[in-house]
């Protein structure tokens, strides 16, 4: 069996000859300096993979998803046609959508959001991105053609942006944003319209050049924090549920691939509205979240939604033992993949501080115990 064909069959919720497993996209990948450790490590030299302003990574070693055995390759959207994120005489940098971040050891983090103190009237003249810039797509085709006819890898076109935990928070700032939903409910409309206006030209450049190739489409906003929610259902329900499922529906228009949702933390109380908005797939499922138990979202939800992810990324994999990392897969085998419905996954980007013998044995232990049917005495 192909890792087309075994991806899409656990996205129809049957059983294939083994578990697919992924690494990659905006929410199951890696930072650069784990990725950078994980090549050294396996020999992998003169690779020609691409980070993202982030710090995590664009595209993946070939020999490096061959070497693991990962079933699905992720395509993204290009930046605009001559576009370079502008580095400032203080050493930010300022990004096409007017964030400034600075690098703080491994990371990026925001130090000025560009929506500060604007009102809703504001937001017609601030300088948007334009997602039909002809720079975005160029090459995409081709690419994801060629994957297509010349792999057998299951192709995932990763999300450009989110409604909002990135856009929202990001650009507006944490703080005023959660403010805002509270007091300034103009704003937030005038915003989330706006933003659905951005997404669906984002996914409508993307999906009319790749759509036909592609098995999932990725998208983003994390809802939750390892303790709760971080905003409540009725807040979701407010603000972002009609633009969420407007987006998915405009998504289903242009490819028959599955919608995949990235949302961290605790959420729970969330699925039943994310599988009414259209989600067909729910990552990261987060270790340690509350009410995230993974034997019970299997039991409540399983029929109707996918599971992507699972593999804890905080305390097994940097802090773990091989016989760790092995109980770990084994429980997420045993809670998760019975009928299909699960591709294992880290549950979001590996850390720097990740031994990379660790990543090694994940997806070699995924292999080993990931042979359907599943034998529920073995894991």
């Amino acid at each position: 069996m192909t890792s087309r064909e075994r991806v899409w069959k656990v996205l129809n919720h049957e059983e294939p000859d083994r578990l697919p497993v992924d690494l990659g996209g905006n929410s199951s990948g890696m930072t650069d300096v784990a990725y950078s450790r994980l090549t050294e490590y396996l020999g992998i030299k003169d690779y020609t993979s691409t980070s993202t302003e982030w710090r995590t990574m664009a595209y993946y070693d070939e020999r490096l998803l061959r070497f693991l055995d990962v079933d699905i390759w992720e395509i993204h959207l290009e930046s605009p046609k001559g576009y370079k994120p502008q580095i400032r005489s203080d050493g930010t940098i300022e990004n096409e959508w007017s964030m400034i971040r600075k690098n703080v050891g491994y990371y990026s983090e925001i130090v000025r959001s560009p929506l500060e103190g604007l009102t809703a009237k504001d937001l017609d003249n601030f300088s948007w991105p334009n997602p039909h810039d002809p720079g975005r797509v160029v090459g995409l085709q081709e690419k994801a053609r060629k994957l297509s006819e010349e792999t057998d890898f299951a192709i995932k076109l990763t999300d450009p942006m989110n409604l909002f935990n990135e856009m929202g928070c990001m650009l507006r700032g944490f703080e005023q944003f959660m403010v805002d939903l509270a007091t300034n409910p103009q704003f937030v409309f005038a915003l989330v319209e706006k933003e659905l206006e951005l997404l669906i030209g984002f996914y409508g450049s993307a999906l009319d050049a790749v759509g036909k190739y592609i098995q999932i489409v990725e998208t983003s906003d994390d809802y939750g924090t390892q303790s709760g929610p971080m905003i409540s259902l009725s807040t979701y329900r407010k603000y972002f549920k009609k633009a969420h499922r407007k987006l998915n529906e405009f998504i289903k228009r242009k490819t028959k691939a599955k919608i995949f949702l990235h949302s961290c933390g605790s959420v729970r109380e969330f699925i039943k509205d994310f599988i009414e908005v259209g989600v067909e797939v729910l990552n990261p499922i987060q270790p340690g979240a509350k009410n995230m138990a993974p034997e019970e979202l299997k039991k409540e939800f399983g029929q109707d939604i996918c599971f992507h992810g699972g593999i804890d990324i905080q305390q097994v994999l940097p802090l773990g033992t091989s016989s760790d990392v092995e109980r770990e897969v084994k429980t997420k085998i045993k809670a998760l993949a019975t009928g299909g419905g699960y591709i294992l996954a880290p549950a979001h980007n590996i850390q720097p501080d990740t031994p990379p013998e660790n990543v090694v044995h994940l997806y070699k232990f995924a292999h080993q115990y990931g042979k359907y049917p599943i034998n529920l005495n073995h894991v």
